[in-house]
């Protein structure tokens, strides 16, 4: 008897395994909430429009584009997009070298915007990793890109027309400062004695920001 038993233990074993397989089969996948879905389609077609609009930037500056003929392959987004720049600002040197101002503009009419502003600009703050912001000569914030919340967690109802010296850190202000705005309000900064260098439309410098406390 004991060899019967035995089988049928084997048996009854295999039986239970098979039972949890088809089980797990018949289990439901889980649905993700519709907010979420909504979010990731969103996102998706976020991604191929800008990658269009990349490839469009890419062929008006004759660029090549073998490596973005699929969507699924990123496009080298810094590349494009400075390339974009110099081809801009070489068509902006041509035209003020022009002496007909009627000339000039019928150059910059004759030439279709593929992109807005509202396009490119957003491109070109992800590409450079950065953000934007307009200094008035009394220091006071006259724009920010929506983007620096999340540099810096303020938003830019913020900071809207208030003191760019809120958000900058009490010892970078002198180099603030002298880099940027012939004086500072309140800060016990006086017009600079000393004139600017020739190169003064473009400096780099670094400079310390308050991250807004939670």
């Amino acid at each position: 008897g004991l060899p019967k038993c035995d089988q049928n233990f084997h048996g009854w074993s295999e039986m239970s395994l098979v039972t949890n397989v088809v089980l797990k089969k018949r289990r439901k996948p889980e649905n993700k909430p519709q907010s979420q879905l909504k979010k990731c389609l969103n996102e998706k077609h976020r991604r191929e429009q800008e990658n269009i609009y990349l490839e469009e930037l890419a062929e008006l500056i004759s660029a090549s584009i073998s490596d973005m003929n699929s969507l699924s392959v990123k496009p080298d987004k810094c590349a494009i997009l400075q390339e974009t720049v110099n081809q801009i600002r070489r068509i902006k040197q041509q035209e003020s070298g022009q002496s007909d101002d009627l000339q000039q503009s019928e150059v910059s009419s004759s030439k279709p915007t593929i992109l807005g502003s509202d396009v490119l600009g957003p491109l070109l703050l992800e590409a450079l990793d950065g953000f934007l912001f307009v200094v008035n000569t009394e220091g006071k914030i006259e724009f920010v890109s929506e983007n620096i919340t999340s540099f810096i967690k303020y938003t830019p109802e913020d900071l809207d027309g208030k003191s760019i010296y809120n958000i900058i850190h009490h010892g970078d202000h002198g180099r603030f400062s002298s880099n940027l705005l012939p004086m500072s309000i309140g800060n016990g900064f006086g017009w600079s004695s000393e004139p600017p260098p020739a190169s003064s439309k473009s400096r780099s410098f670094h400079c310390r920001f308050l991250v807004k406390p939670p």
